[in-house]
């Protein structure tokens, strides 16, 4: 990936030399061997970019809200035509036959 860095590195330049060997060598054997990703697929990756750069001023709250529902393709389309670049209308979202732990999601 073209400007691409690698965890560790990130990591390193940003807080080291500062920081002790003792959280140098935590971080190190925290991060070594995982993938931390953001993103649940790349689906969820496509739709939150679409819809980020669509409403890109959005709040910090709204974006936020916005990144957990695209997270989720059932929950998504019940809200896709429920926001605009002010906000969610959560109200008029019809929730019947959803997956029980995408309730949490909503809320």
């Amino acid at each position: 990936m073209a400007g691409a860095i690698d965890l560790n590195e990130f990591v390193r330049d940003f807080f080291f030399p500062e920081a002790g060997v003792q959280l140098q060598a935590r971080l190190e054997r925290s991060f070594n061997g995982c993938s931390i990703g953001f993103f649940l697929s790349n689906s969820h990756r496509e739709r939150w970019q679409h819809w980020r750069a669509r409403w890109y001023r959005m709040s910090g709250r709204n974006l936020a809200a916005l990144f957990l529902l695209t997270a989720y393709e059932d929950i998504w389309r019940r809200m896709i035509w429920k926001f605009d670049a002010s906000g969610f209308d959560f109200q008029s979202v019809q929730l019947s036959g959803i997956q029980p732990e995408l309730y949490s999601v909503y809320q």
